[in-house]
């Protein structure tokens, strides 16, 4: 290879590189200086709870999850390119992030996925979030339903049974009151998918479901004071286990962010060629 095709081979990978790489860096590098100092300077493991409008239900879990351990940084939609996600075990979309097929914009959506973490999604934001990453159990596969328990599916599965072992009873009572839910349709079980909770009235929706061991749906759309003994119980399971399972390979990239790898990688291609044929 003669200098005049290396050099051009070398301006490809840099702008690939400025293109896909660079962008990923910087989300990841940009953050409150404090704020990682006081998260990596705990043992505890550590919460990124992002909300939209209500602060108040967003502060209640923060606290909720406090009083059992947690570090919580709450964090508004506003601020998440502000912020270093890749410090956080595990990330939590709020209920009250979206409603429907659209989830802030794509560059919120992006800097969230490449932190690899796991996602808990609550009810209404959780279902449209992860209707951007093109999970089965997206808003697109889900119903709004009422309720305020669930059949368990899965009693042997570690989310019922650590650290606290969750009464195996059917229905399981999650909340005091009825509550608005999303539950995911699943007519035919997939191996990516594992059901933990189905609604008490359809043996094909569920409201509480996991996508690769790494993505989960807290279907009841309720505060924490709403909750039984019970419910409080499973969250932490939940949190606990999502955590605990992150150290397992990451699920294959969404469709998404196969996009912008594969235009990352033509464009430096298409213009070696060309600069290449111009200069023969």
């Amino acid at each position: 290879m003669n200098r005049r095709k290396l050099i051009l081979l070398e301006g490809s990978v840099v702008l690939g590189f400025i293109l896909f790489a660079f962008p990923i860096f910087t989300i990841s590098t940009t953050y409150v200086s404090t704020e990682k100092q006081f998260i990596m300077a705990s043992s505890a493991p550590s919460v990124a709870y992002i909300y939209r409008d209500s602060f108040t239900r967003a502060n209640e879990y923060s606290t909720f999850l406090i009083a059992n351990g947690y570090v919580v940084s709450l964090i508004n939609m506003t601020d998440i390119l502000s912020v270093n996600l890749n410090i956080f075990d595990i990330i939590i979309i709020g209920d009250d992030t979206s409603y429907g097929y659209n989830w802030g914009t794509i560059e919120q959506v992006r800097a969230i996925n490449v932190s690899s973490k796991p996602i808990l999604g609550m009810s209404y934001g959780g279902s449209s979030f992860f209707e951007q990453l093109s999970l089965n159990i997206g808003w697109g596969n889900t119903w709004e339903s009422t309720g305020d328990s669930l059949n368990i599916t899965n009693a042997d599965h570690q989310v019922f049974n650590t650290p606290t072992a969750i009464p195996k009873i059917n229905p399981l009572k999650i909340c005091n009151t009825t509550v608005d839910l999303r539950a995911v349709y699943v007519p035919v079980p997939t191996s990516n998918l594992t059901l933990l909770g189905q609604e008490t009235d359809s043996a094909t929706h569920y409201p509480l479901i996991m996508q690769f061991d790494k993505y989960a749906l807290w279907g009841f759309n309720c505060t924490v004071s709403q909750m039984t003994t019970n419910g409080t119980a499973l969250y932490l399971n939940l949190v606990n286990y999502l955590i605990s399972a992150s150290s397992k390979p990451s699920a294959p990239i969404p469709a998404f962010e196969l996009y912008y790898l594969l235009i990352a990688l033509l464009i430096p291609a298409i213009l070696s060629k060309r600069t290449i044929k111009h200069l023969n």
